[in-house]
């Protein structure tokens, strides 16, 4: 039944749970454990796993990296504007924003914006993934990107 549950939660999360969401649904340590062990969910990032027949996407990576990012954290700057869709920006390295003061894990292609305070209103879901806000991803482009200062944006 837990298992069920851990599943279908992450399908809608590209294939990818954490550890806290799984206790959350009632999953037993040990049981989630002998999955780890036996090779069934993988270790992306600390606390966060992708689950048996999920594809690895780089949506997944960014998703993997909002949940070990906490409650509060959310694709930026390029992640954020690839996932808007704006001109230019391609799936590359993973930028994310968080309140915690969190540093990448040495062994991740990840750049963690830490203590980074976002409103409720800079952050939308898009195509499932906690993301800044449109608006809010260009402020930060053009505070960290020579150049981006002039790009427009049809709203």
């Amino acid at each position: 039944m837990e298992e069920r549950r851990c599943e279908a939660l992450s399908a809608q999360q590209h294939g990818v749970i954490s550890l806290e969401q799984a206790l959350d649904l009632k999953m037993p340590r040990r049981r989630i454990r002998s999955r780890i062990d036996a090779g069934r969910w993988v270790p992306l990032l600390p606390g966060v796993y992708r689950l048996p027949g999920a594809p690895t996407t780089w949506r997944q990576g960014v998703m993997a990296a909002c949940l070990w990012a906490g409650a509060d954290g959310a694709a930026s700057h390029e992640t954020s504007a690839c996932l808007w869709g704006l001109d230019g920006f391609r799936p590359g390295l993973i930028s994310i924003a968080t309140a915690l003061n969190l540093r990448a894990p040495a062994t991740s292609e990840l750049t963690v914006h830490a203590k980074w305070q976002l409103d409720r209103g800079e952050v939308r879901r898009a195509g499932g993934i906690p993301t800044v806000a449109v608006a809010r991803t260009l402020i930060d482009l053009a505070a960290t990107r020579p150049g981006i200062r002039n790009y427009n944006v049809a709203v």
